[in-house]
């Protein structure tokens, strides 16, 4: 409320009437004489005073009425901007209550769809585990039958026919332990129990010096069953994988599809058929994306590692394609999830739960990391046969996240620096400013086309060297490789590790010692036509 009030100018009014009869009294003697008045007030001075006294009196009301004018102006101005701040403050408040009453409506709808996707859930699992008893039951009976009639014939056919028997006898075990475990309760405490049988049976085999037979192998080679599962994919596509034939050389092979670098990492135990299902499904993910063309391009494969890590085995598989979040990445192994959404395909979200699953079984750990491309710069000198070099500077860059190159200050078409030679090459060297690595490449000259990857990453090569041997000339091609993608890193303890006293769990601290990703790799030196 307001203390002050504007008051009406009572004192000037009077002051001013007061004035207008004076003057009118002097000025009339008639009327002068008959009121009687006292005969000084007739006296010019007291008239000059007088009327300067009622002045002062109207001054003064003026100046007074001005200020309470100002003070009240000001008090209202104020209390304007008051009310329109809590006209402001109301509004943002209405807004929020808007805002929040929509969130608590979606929070009721969220919860509710949960709790009913639960209650369905659960009832989709009790009646699944009525059907695996079932089909399990009926599953065995049917297996025997057929796996009995394939080995009888087995034995009965002639040599050539016994291979496709053998073949058959095989995917029918395959086809069993899938089953199996697609059946069974908990397929991580089911493969839990398989492999401490196998290690009972791996330590007899050890320690068996009298050569006795086991019943069965309680551990099979992780290289052997690596080329295995991609074999599967290779033959489809209409190529063949080859043999391995030597233990200590990395086994390499690469198509269109696949880029393959596996290092011996000695003996898993348990079921070879276990990690055949869980590579299955890792190749199946990562072909998934590799076969969508926003994702793939010229140097794109799915590219599959294996080393030995410490005490375990590290199998590797990448492919291009859109980042994990970590939201996601929370929830990408559970039962019924899957990141596969596309026109005409809707995952079912159980191969990485089954991955998951065998990867627990075996006391492992799983990884996934997202790979992204960066900024380098490299210097390629190309040596000539006259003894004379060609160098230039390829500054790489990286813009919304794929990269692209310059090369003498000016922007390369398709990340592609072209260095056009006349003279005939003897070998290239590419400097890796960052790595303070100097890779060369021996080129022969009748080679018409030879492509060179980035040793240092195998499975998500940063860049290559193309050569294109032309009538006149060698086109030397430097390519920046776009390799943003997501690779899993699956970490199996080896068969020997378990046998050491000290034999513990993998846990994320040891993860991060073991995954060096910044390793040299050897054998670079081969050609991919």
């Amino acid at each position: 409320m307001l203390d002050k009030k504007i008051y009406y100018p009572w004192v000037s009014l009077l002051s001013c009437l007061a004035i207008f009869l004076y003057m009118s009294v002097v000025n009339d003697r008639a009327l002068f004489d008959a009121l009687g008045l006292p005969h000084f007030i007739l006296n010019p001075q007291v008239k000059i005073i007088i009327i300067i006294i009622l002045l002062f009196v109207f001054f003064f009301d003026f100046i007074l009425f001005r200020n309470r004018k100002k003070e009240i102006d000001h008090r209202l101005e104020k209390f304007n901007k008051q009310i329109e701040e809590l006209y402001s403050s109301r509004n943002s408040l209405q807004n929020r209550v808007q805002k929040y009453s929509g969130h608590a409506d979606k929070l009721k709808l969220f919860i509710s769809d949960r709790l009913l996707e639960h209650i369905e859930y659960d009832e989709k699992f009790l009646h699944f585990q009525n059907i695996a008893s079932e089909v399990r039951h009926n599953g065995v009976i049917s297996y025997d039958k057929v796996n009995t009639a394939l080995k009888k014939s087995y034995n009965l056919s002639n040599i050539e026919d016994k291979k496709e028997y053998a073949e058959a006898i095989h995917s029918m075990t395959y086809l069993w332990d899938l089953l199996d475990l697609s059946t069974t309760d908990n397929i991580g405490l089911y493969i839990a129990d398989k492999l401490y049988k196998a290690e009972e049976e791996y330590y007899r085999q050890q320690f068996n010096t009298a050569g006795d037979a086991l019943p069965y192998s309680p551990s099979f080679s992780t290289q052997q069953a690596v080329i295995a599962s991609i074999s599967s994919f290779v033959k489809d596509m209409g190529d063949v994988m080859p043999v391995k034939v030597n233990k200590d050389i990395p086994y390499v092979f690469s198509n269109s599809c696949f880029r393959v670098y596996l290092k011996d990492a000695d003996n898993l135990l348990g079921n070879e058929n276990y990690l055949l299902l869980m590579m299955e499904n890792l190749i199946n993910n990562a072909l998934f994306y590799q076969n969508q063309k926003k994702y793939t391009h010229k140097y794109s494969r799915v590219s599959i590692g294996l080393e030995r890590s410490s005490k375990y085995a590290k199998i590797s598989v990448y492919n291009n394609g859109p980042w994990i979040h970590h939201e996601t990445r929370e929830k990408l192994f559970q039962l019924g999830f899957s990141t596969k959404r596309s026109k005409g395909v809707n995952g079912k979200g159980l191969g990485l739960y089954f991955v998951n699953e065998i990867v627990k079984g075996y006391e492992g750990k799983i990884v996934v990391r997202n790979i992204k491309n960066k900024d380098e710069i490299y210097t390629v000198r190309i040596k000539l046969n006259n003894g004379g070099v060609v160098e230039q500077i390829i500054q790489a860059s990286v813009d919304n996240g794929k990269p692209t190159c310059t090369m003498s200050g000016e922007l390369c078409n398709h990340n592609e620096a072209v260095i056009k030679v006349s003279e005939s090459i003897v070998a290239v060297q590419v400097i890796v400013n960052s790595r303070k690595k100097n890779y060369e490449l021996n080129y022969a000259k009748n080679n018409d086309h030879a492509v060179f990857y980035d040793p240092q990453n195998k499975l998500a090569p940063e860049w290559c060297v193309e050569f294109k041997q032309l009538k006149t000339m060698t086109r030397v091609m430097f390519k920046v490789i776009d390799k943003m993608g997501v690779q899993f890193d699956v970490y199996l303890p080896t068969a020997e590790s378990r046998l050491e006293a000290d034999y513990y769990d993998l846990d994320d601290d040891e993860i991060n010692k073991l995954d060096d990703v910044g390793v040299d790799f050897d054998g670079f030196n081969e050609f991919t036509r």
